[in-house]
């Protein structure tokens, strides 16, 4: 008899547990998230318009006191915010012979030129192009002093915005010196590499010499 009712019991209990499971439920509902799309933005930099190289200066016959002044644009024509550096700058001298003034003068070099000594480049950013055609307070000045000596890079930050355009200007003197002489039928070529950025790179700060 008591094996009947513990039996019964179990049976009861087995259903009971299995209607439960079978009937239960719970509110849902469901939304998507499909067609997710990812394209890579654009730093585009061009000078004067164009991807080409630019070449400001081809000056012969230069003398003491000759100043070349130049203005050129660099623009952001991509669709990112970038930061304009100054990646690589390259000054390579010749001699040309040595000359008696030159030799003279103390020149004692036959196979490396001197001109660099005597070249001053102004460089900088002008921002307020449209009232003033040279330097003014509030341009942003990049290097001030002679060829020989500028640094091979220049990093400076200068934030170009998607579609904006700066103004750089470019100013190459002859100046006066007792050893000039020594610079005579010399030639130096310059050449800056500008590079446009995402972020800002490690901030150095040039030296005037």
């Amino acid at each position: 008899m008591t094996k009947k009712i513990l039996m019964c019991v179990m049976v009861l209990a087995i259903s009971i547990t299995m209607v439960v499971g079978a009937t239960t439920a719970y509110f849902s509902d469901k939304e998507t998230n499909n067609g997710n799309t990812f394209t890579a933005g654009t730093l585009d930099l061009l000078i004067n318009g164009e991807n080409d190289n630019l070449v400001l200066y081809n000056v012969e016959k230069m003398v003491p006191d000759n100043e070349g002044y130049k203005r050129y644009t660099l623009k952001n024509t991509g669709n990112v915010d970038g930061y304009l550096n100054i990646t690589k700058i390259t000054v390579t001298e010749k001699e040309n012979g040595l000359t008696e003034p030159e030799w003279e003068a103390g020149d004692r070099t036959p196979n490396e030129g001197e001109l660099g000594r005597f070249l001053r480049l102004f460089l900088y950013i002008d921002n307020d192009s449209e009232q003033n055609n040279g330097y003014s307070i509030g341009d942003e000045i990049i290097y001030d002093g002679r060829l020989n000596v500028i640094e091979p890079s220049y990093t400076f930050n200068r934030l170009i915005k998607a579609g904006e355009e700066i103004v750089i200007r470019c100013n190459v003197g002859f100046y006066e010196h007792a050893d000039v002489n020594m610079a005579q039928s010399d030639q130096l070529t310059f050449g800056i590499e500008y590079a446009l950025s995402q972020k800002p790179v490690n901030t150095t700060v040039p030296t005037a010499s």
